[in-house]
């Protein structure tokens, strides 16, 4: 049936959208690994707080503290794709 716009009932346009208008997966990964980062930050601080922790151990925990707060920066609101991903294989392999 045409319809007095000019558009069939079958039509592409005339159907709606199987998408969802808010969905935008490159922000719900960045969302995750942020989470994945702050998750790390908290266990760093945790350790940190351990009075039985070696100099040495102090040492990498509180690089590792340095790295994951210029990395919150690095992959924040609207950082590339690309970014994210190469951070989120890096804290998500880092064991504390």
């Amino acid at each position: 049936m045409r319809h007095e716009y000019g558009y069939f009932d079958d039509d592409v346009t005339a159907r709606p959208s199987s998408r969802f208008a808010d969905h935008n997966p490159s922000k719900d990964e960045e969302i995750r690994l942020r989470n994945v980062m702050h998750r790390r930050r908290d266990e760093i601080i945790d350790r940190l707080t351990d009075p039985a922790l070696s100099p040495r151990d102090r040492e990498r925990l509180e690089k590792l503290h340095d790295d994951v707060k210029t990395d919150l920066r690095k992959g924040g609101f609207g950082a590339d794709a690309y970014v994210l991903r190469d951070l989120a294989k890096k804290w998500e392999r880092i064991q504390i």
